[in-house]
This record gives structure tokens, sequence and C-alpha cells, in this order.
């Protein structure tokens, strides 16, 4: 799908000119129905969010570009990754740095995937039971898997959203430096 496509949304037009039922569409940020972007789309959405044409945005663009991509950040987790890849400190980041927040969103964005094995965008104990279990054969009790799911359930339902996720892994990888799966800092 290229990146027009993401942007706009094509109605069934019957004879009479009626749009009979228009496309449900999953949500763009839904971590079970993504697609990742390749780097030419990204440069595209960059260079639409750079509007007077030097190759680098601000942070407020930053936020805007990943948001029409379908990873927008909170006001904290966006000051974290800008001052992770401004360099020079300007406030404004080149295209390398913009590919790496990305990435880093991307990544978390797979992560939380592997977790939310029901696909329903939460995270349960018993989904993190049954993949300590399957995945690294080691037993813990629903109780040990609830405390882990405490430290990030910033709202008490007793289950990780995408976005609880997001904030946790976001300052936990700036924190170390760590942009995942081997991917260099810009």
């Amino acid at each position: 799908m290229g990146i027009t496509a993401r942007f706009s949304r094509k109605n069934k037009i019957t004879p009479n000119n009626e749009d009979p039922s228009p496309a449900v569409l999953p949500p763009i940020n839904c971590p079970a129905t993504r697609k990742e972007l390749n780097e030419k789309e990204l440069k595209e959405v960059f260079e639409k969010f750079d509007m007077n044409g030097d190759d680098k945005i601000s942070a407020s663009e930053l936020n805007s570009a990943l948001s029409s991509v379908g990873n927008g950040v909170t006001t904290e987790e966006l000051e974290k990754l800008f001052s992770k890849v401004d360099s020079d400190e300007d406030r404004l980041i080149n295209f390398a740095a913009f590919l790496y927040c990305y990435r880093v969103l991307e990544d978390i964005m797979d992560s939380f995937s592997v977790f939310d094995v029901d696909k329903n965008g939460f995270i349960t104990a018993d989904e993190v039971q049954n993949l300590f279990m399957t995945t690294l054969g080691e037993e813990h009790s629903i109780e040990e898997c609830r405390k882990l799911i405490g430290a990030g359930d910033s709202d008490g339902d007793g289950m990780i959203s995408y976005e609880e996720f997001r904030v946790m892994m976001v300052n936990s990888r700036l924190r170390d430096g760590n942009a995942g799966r081997g991917r260099s800092n810009p």
C-alpha cells in the first residue's frame, strides 16, 4: 500500500452517487493491523512536514509526522525521543533522526504484538503467564504475572494497553540508550 493510500479513503459510489456503506478500516495505530512503511514512504512523510524544505523538522513536526503514520507519542515521550536524536541541540532533526524515531516506535509496537497474544489491544496476566511457559519454559504464578502487569498498568484496569506499554518502553529504551533490534543511533 502506497503512502497516498494510507491518507485517503476511496468510497464505493452507486449509480445515484450514494455511498452505500463507508469502509470500516482498523485504526492505523493498532499493532495487530500495522504494516511497516518502507524508507521511501517515510521520506515522503518527512518531506510533507518539512515545510521550508531545509531537510529538518521540529519536535512538533516530528510528532505530527509520527502521528500521521500511527505512531503519535505523548509530550514527555516526544521530549525524550527528540533529546536523544537532536545531536546539535538546534531543536531540529534530519531524516536519519526521524527514521530512528520511527524505528524505535515500530520496535515497541512489534514487541507489544508478541505479548498481546489475542490481539485485542491489551496485555493480560494470563497472556504473560502463557508466554513465559511457551516461549521461555518458565513457570510463573498468575499472581507474579499480575505484579508484572501492575508495574505498567497506569489506569489500574489490570491490563496493559499499547499506550501504557509504549510509555514504559520509551522510558526504558531511551534511558538505557537502546533503540532495539540492533539498529544504530542516527
